[in-house]
């Protein structure tokens, strides 16, 4: 009797078992943008991160706010990346690839761009979650400069981010130096997928939300709420069929 072969593991679900330390962000953001871009193949996107990295390297000054500006005048003056408040209910803006492609996105994708150039060049770059943005940090937590991608990375104090968060949310919170840690790969990973998901909710595109669920899942694959989750949606999808 003939034996079905298992499905092969999804490449995304592999690499993310690896020690944090060894998961390159733009790299698993690219495994999971295959779901959503059948022709894709991460290695050029890599290439082009690669040659960004390497211009940016030949204005590095040394200090953090000389390396902010380098990444600034290549990622923002040379190559225009920029925030659109458009870009939020475009999915494309949640995938990397189309990020880097149409030089716009939301605040998180575009904040994985400078985290990764960054970081290939052995520089502190991490990734800050405030409430309804994110921005990066270039330096430690003591001494690094706030920047946000979204808006050309400028420059913010901890009460630009207060305020900026205050108008985003529309309530009057008071941000901790726990809202300023720096967000692991993995939690970045998630919050992307959560944007994408998101939005394939709210266009009950319940294939593309099980594709993200499905990613989640093998960041987190002991969290009852995404496993309920996943259940919720694959009813959708019975009863779409």
């Amino acid at each position: 009797m003939p034996v079905n072969p298992q499905p092969a593991a999804h490449p995304f679900d592999v690499y993310v078992r690896q020690p944090e330390a060894r998961i390159r962000l733009a790299e698993a953001a690219l495994l999971f943008a295959r779901d959503h871009c059948a022709t894709l193949k991460v290695q050029p996107w890599l290439d082009r991160l690669a040659g960004l990295a390497q211009r940016v390297r030949s204005f590095d000054g040394g200090t953090h706010a000389q390396r902010a500006e380098a990444l600034r005048h290549v990622i923002v003056e040379q190559e225009h990346y920029t925030g659109s408040h458009e870009s939020y209910q475009d999915p494309r803006s949640s995938l990397l690839n189309e990020t880097i492609a149409r030089r716009t996105g939301i605040p998180i994708t575009l904040a994985v761009i400078w985290i990764d150039v960054g970081r290939q060049l052995g520089w502190s770059v991490d990734g800050i979650g405030l409430p309804g943005h994110f921005i990066v940090r270039v330096g430690d937590a003591d001494d690094g400069l706030l920047l946000d991608p979204f808006h050309d990375g400028a420059e913010l104090t901890r009460d630009d981010c207060t305020r900026l968060v205050r108008r985003l949310v529309a309530q009057p919170i008071t941000l901790t130096d726990e809202h300023f840690a720096a967000v692991s790969t993995r939690m970045i990973l998630m919050r992307m997928l959560n944007n994408l998901l998101g939005l394939a909710l709210n266009r009950r595109d319940w294939s593309a939300a099980l594709l993200c669920v499905s990613r989640q899942l093998a960041l987190a694959p002991d969290a009852e709420e995404l496993h309920g989750r996943s259940e919720f949606i694959r009813a959708r999808l019975a009863e779409q069929n």
